[in-house]
């Protein structure tokens, strides 16, 4: 449920907050950046789909091998939609999925299902980790003790109490953390050791958040 990625010594490592199926602008500002597929990586931090345009694309950009995603609420959402479920995919953006056969709303159940619940990324300078929501129990380690429990895979996919209630109390063991979920204006934003890459791309005054490993690793050492 944690994957491990150690420094790329061929090239450059990007990290992307929540593209909600904004896949054709990801694409546009990775060209942008003269993103390198041979040797760069990029970082998602989950909620890939629902709400933008292009989420069927997701099965695409997850078979790349510089592609790399922890698993959103919106996924989570998906792997146990059942058809009760309607109603609440529909008004979480979810009608692509719903407009899928039966034996293609699997394949991506699954497909989903071997999303980690964390990174920890090694770049020049230090380790980060990347959760999609928060950190339980404020210490990395313990976290990472814990994420098969269902309430920390809870919290860590669904909790907005840190960026809602200003909290800048620091994650213990752990350089910097990478969130999104909570759409942030301007993004990105800092609490603590604790950034918020989610821009609310798919709001009209929303933006996609793509930053390079030169601007996170300024991040690493110092104060919020």
């Amino acid at each position: 449920m944690i994957k491990y990625f150690p420094i790329n010594q061929q090239g450059q490592d990007f990290f992307v907050g929540d593209i909600h199926g904004y896949f054709n602008l990801l694409e546009r500002k990775l060209e942008a950046v003269n993103f390198d597929p041979q040797t760069d990586r990029l970082f998602a931090i989950g909620d890939l789909v629902d709400r933008g345009p292009d989420s069927a694309r997701v099965s695409e950009f997850l078979s790349h091998n510089w592609f790399h995603s922890i698993r959103g609420n919106h996924e989570q959402m998906l792997i146990d939609y059942t058809p009760r479920d309607r109603l609440t995919a529909i008004s979480n953006g979810g009608q692509w999925f719903l407009d899928l056969c039966q034996k293609d709303k699997e394949y991506y159940q699954l497909l989903f299902s071997t999303l980690p619940m964390a990174f920890e990324v090694e770049i020049l300078g230090g380790r980060i980790g990347m959760v999609h929501a928060t950190v339980p129990y404020r210490d990395w380690d313990k976290f990472c003790k814990s994420v098969n429990n269902p309430r920390t895979q809870a919290t860590a996919l669904w909790s907005r109490t840190r960026f809602e209630f200003n909290d800048d109390r620091p994650v213990a063991n752990i350089a910097l953390v990478l969130v999104g979920h909570t759409p942030q204006k301007p993004s990105p934003r800092r609490l603590g050791n604790v950034m918020n890459l989610d821009g609310g791309v798919y709001k009209k005054t929303g933006s996609l958040t793509l930053l390079g490993s030169d601007l996170i690793a300024l991040q690493l050492h110092a104060r919020a």
